[in-house]
């Protein structure tokens, strides 16, 4: 997986960041999985998902703080 980087959100809004597909009791290996970013962080830096394989997929939740 390549990097993210997201479209559209306030530069200067917070940004909790979830995994929102993880199996039960499976730990995100996502390293912002639980942290606040800034919009423009995520805009302007983006993100990796930890995909390891050509058929895994993760969901990402961004939820204002």
């Amino acid at each position: 997986c390549g990097t993210v980087k997201v479209k559209g959100l306030d530069p200067q809004g917070k940004y909790k960041v979830s995994e929102l597909n993880l199996p039960a009791g499976e730990r995100s290996r996502f390293e912002l999985n639980g942290k606040t970013v800034s919009g423009a962080e995520l805009m302007d830096k983006g993100f990796v998902p930890t995909c390891k394989g050509e058929l895994e997929s993760m969901v990402i939740g961004l939820n204002v703080e």
